[in-house]
């Protein structure tokens, strides 16, 4: 397997063949022109930089609405269905559906309904006490119990939605460059952490009145979810590095930038284990631990490299022990701090208690997404308050999502679930040759996963920002369309042969010509590439083609120089 030549387009611009000549392909490359592509980068972007809180109805939840609005409706009007075997084709669809499923019930608990019927529903006997206590006729009221905050979250699920629709729509360099993306944005919010913490509290490098003072928050106002792009980010920067380690033992010196590449990774890597560290969020921590493996996981997985004197698994052990240094160095006492103690971590298990005891009240039609918060205090116990403290959320997302969606939460959940086995078990199979792309599906896999798992002790998909980064990986498991632009297969990109160097070019091409080459290419020509031409008969006579006789073989090089010369 050889690179390509062009090695920046490879991963960012479309890769499409222009010329077919036997058996290889000269391919052309060119920057990513597709409106889907750039309308997909810049929600994503600004999901990142602006969709960092968890309170529905701010402003800036709004602007990423408006935003992604136009994407949303872009997005069905380009799908393509992805190429499968027919067998397993019906799974590339479990997304859109459960995706379909999750809006279509959020916007039929906005319908208002008759007073004999929600009134009939479990757990709306305090709300029509309410009405009677007051003294005024029940109204129709919808099924949610808070319509404003479910009106809010159907919204929110514009950002997700469009991200995801986009991605399967895109190729495979375009999928590359969305990850890209998500680096630049992590990189950026380790030094604007690391500044965080060294100014404190308040300042204009906080953007949210409700964050968490004295830590390292970056573009979010919690430390949880901002450990967890952190976590996303490094898998992402692993499957970059090891992109980089293939090119640099296939090139060496000869190609700079997969130095530097490899270089960049590995500093980044680096980077987002030392800001994981300082934002002291023990979920994070324990994720990134899992993350670890993970990317250990991978370099296993990876086909080996026989001219390879430094795996990359042996790189990457490295970096994890430098990390581990540095880590216990500088942030030691900040993590130990901690773990000592924490209001909530006791309150968790209440919390949950609770959420799972209302879940089953309420089944099967749930209270309505998005509305923990206003249902909760009326069935907190009184021995679980906390002083000067209020719960915002259930801190397992998964038990708030079924106590908001009812048995159309245990649906939705069960079929991603199965699909993401699926796709797993698919994209984690050993292969035969190393694919960049086949390496970002299985970090998809492992980042959707990661991100489920802390769904379960906090809530990081209900940020605009994490949505969308969940979105993405989603996206990255389903096979890439297929185009009359692109390459037969889209995901192998990165393999395709690439032409030969010049040198390379000029002995396979002349032990071909039965004329001499151009003068350019002269010195480039190895004598074993013309000894063939030296063997000729001396008595060789032209075919009406205009070739010369040659008298001895040795005479044939010194004839040659000749003729170009007088040419």
């Amino acid at each position: 397997m050889r690179p390509p030549l062009h090695h920046w387009h490879t991963y960012v611009g479309r890769v499409s063949p222009r010329q077919q000549n036997g058996n290889r392909i000269v391919l052309s490359f060119s920057p990513p022109r597709n409106l889907l592509f750039w309308g997909c980068s810049f929600v994503l972007l600004a999901a990142l930089l602006i969709g960092g809180a968890s309170r529905p109805g701010l402003a800036s939840d709004l602007i990423l609405q408006l935003i992604s609005i136009p994407l949303l409706a872009l997005a069905p009007w380009q799908w393509s269905p992805a190429p499968a075997v027919n067998s397993q084709r019906w799974i590339n669809f479990v997304p859109m559906l459960a995706l379909t499923l999750l809006a279509a019930v959020t916007a039929a608990q906005l319908i208002p309904l008759p007073p004999e019927v929600w009134q009939a529903l479990p757990g709306r006997e305090t709300i029509a006490e309410t009405y009677r206590t007051l003294g005024v006729e029940l109204p129709w009221r919808p099924l949610s119990v808070a319509p404003s905050d479910t009106y809010a979250s159907l919204l929110s699920l514009a950002v997700p939605a469009s991200i995801f629709l986009a991605v399967c729509q895109l190729d495979a360099p375009q999928r590359r460059t969305l990850t890209l993306i998500v680096l630049a944005v992590a990189a950026v919010s380790v030094v604007l952490g690391l500044t965080q913490i060294a100014f404190g509290s308040g300042g204009a490098i906080r953007f949210y009145a409700f964050s968490n003072e004295n830590e390292a928050t970056g573009f979010f106002a919690n430390r949880n979810h901002y450990a967890a792009l952190l976590y996303c980010a490094f898998l992402l920067s692993a499957v970059w590095a090891g992109e980089a380690h293939q090119r640099f033992i296939a090139f060496g010196r000869k190609r700079p930038f997969y130095v530097a590449m490899l270089a960049g990774a590995l500093v980044l890597m680096l980077a987002l284990l030392a800001a994981q560290s300082m934002a002291r969020s023990r979920a994070g921590l324990l994720l990134a631990i899992v993350a670890m493996i993970g990317v250990l996981a991978l370099a296993f997985m990876a086909p080996r490299q026989a001219q390879s004197r430094v795996s990359i698994t042996k790189i990457l052990a490295t970096v994890f022990a430098v990390a581990s240094v540095l880590g216990a160095q500088f942030a030691l006492y900040r993590i130990i701090q901690r773990f000592d103690s924490d209001p909530l971590q006791d309150a968790r298990v209440h919390f949950a208690q609770t959420t799972a005891d209302v879940g089953y009240t309420l089944m099967p039609f749930g209270a309505g997404l998005g509305s923990f918060e206003a249902l909760y205090g009326v069935y907190e116990k009184v021995e679980n308050l906390l002083p000067n403290t209020f719960a915002n959320r259930a801190h397992n997302d998964l038990l708030e999502f079924w106590l908001e969606l009812g048995l159309f939460a245990v649906i939705i959940l069960a079929a991603f679930g199965i699909w993401l086995g699926m796709r797993a078990v698919a994209v984690w199979r050993p292969a035969d040759e190393y694919s960049l792309d086949t390496s970002l599906m299985r970090a998809a896999v492992l980042i959707v996963g990661l991100l489920m798992l802390h769904s379960l002790v906090d809530y990081p998909l209900r940020t605009g920002a994490m949505a969308a980064v969940f979105a993405l990986a989603c996206g990255l498991l389903m096979p890439p369309p297929r185009s009359s632009g692109d390459l037969a297969v889209p995901a192998r990109t990165a393999d395709v042969r690439a032409p030969a160097t010049r040198h390379q070019r000029s002995v396979e091409t002349a032990a071909k010509r039965p004329f001499p080459l151009a003068p350019e290419h002269r010195a480039k020509v190895s004598a074993e590439a013309l000894s063939p031409r030296a063997e000729m008969p001396k008595d060789t006579k032209s075919s009406g083609t205009g070739a010369r006789t040659w008298q001895s073989p040795e005479g044939w090089p010194d004839e040659w120089k000749k003729r170009d010369r007088d040419s």
